[in-house]
């Protein structure tokens, strides 16, 4: 299994010492590395609201209550495993869709606080990203103007029930650019645009005129952890990051910037 090595993220450079949680791009987890995000995407969308999370102290919140761009060790009520639930902050990935899709081509990192429980973590630990838009309401209304949409993970969604893959349909027609030359080409049955982010650019569409979406917050995908990987220090402040790190019944790694 394999991460690209130093990629260029939205979320910036790694840093020195810190720990990162990694999920490589050809795990054995997913049939294929071109439909690997398709089936580790959260569809429908689960609103945070709705999501009773048991932190280690025993208090339980709901994961609309975890802080922006914060992370947390907390499992649902009734489980045993101790998972990774982490909001991916607004400022660096405006769109659930900007997330994914650099995680489609360099794999997941994400840099957890050293004080993180590691120690609860297992190998069947995962990793869960929320987003705090989401969630998008009404779905029929995008439906309704979207000519023809179709669920990119090949689902049968009920009337009603919002499909993950109207993140790529929801973009500002201000952050996407359109695509010139050729024969007029089509999004999902809508003009066919382009957004980037960092050193990734994806094919999207603009948002319906007229449509003014209600959004929260929602579980947007979860992943297998691989491991965790700890940034080499030249002032040796990896050592403490090794050390916490390795309290997870984990792989870690230590790795260059």
């Amino acid at each position: 299994m394999s991460i690209p090595p130093t990629p260029q993220r939205a979320c910036g450079e790694r840093k020195p010492g810190g720990i990162y949680v990694e999920v490589a791009l050809d795990g054995p987890f997913y049939v294929s590395v071109q439909t690997w995000i398709e089936e580790a995407m959260a569809d429908p969308p689960l609103p945070a609201a709705h999501i009773v999370l048991e932190l280690p102290s025993g208090e339980l919140i709901t994961a609309d209550e975890i802080g922006a761009r914060g992370q947390v060790v907390a499992r649902r009520l009734g489980e045993r495993t101790w998972h990774i639930w982490d909001v991916v902050g607004r400022r660096d990935y405006p769109y659930p869709a900007d997330f994914l899709e650099e995680v489609r081509t360099e794999g997941l990192s994400r840099r957890s606080p050293k004080t993180l429980r590691f120690d609860l973590l297992d190998e069947g630990s995962r990793i869960f990203l929320l987003h705090d838009l989401g969630w998008l309401h009404p779905a029929d209304e995008y439906y309704a103007r979207i000519p023809s949409f179709t669920c990119p993970a090949g689902r049968a969604h009920p009337p009603g029930e919002m499909c993950a893959g109207l993140w790529w349909c929801d973009i500002d027609e201000a952050d996407c650019q359109p695509v010139e030359g050729g024969e007029a080409k089509t999004f999902q049955g809508l003009p066919l645009r382009k957004r980037r982010i960092a050193q990734r650019t994806y094919r999207c569409a603009a948002r319906p005129a007229g449509l003014r979406p209600q959004r929260a917050r929602a579980l947007i995908a979860s992943f297998p952890i691989w491991r965790l990987a700890v940034v080499r220090s030249s002032d040796g402040g990896h050592e403490d990051g090794e050390r916490r790190a390795a309290r997870a019944g984990l792989p870690v790694a230590l790795v260059e910037a």
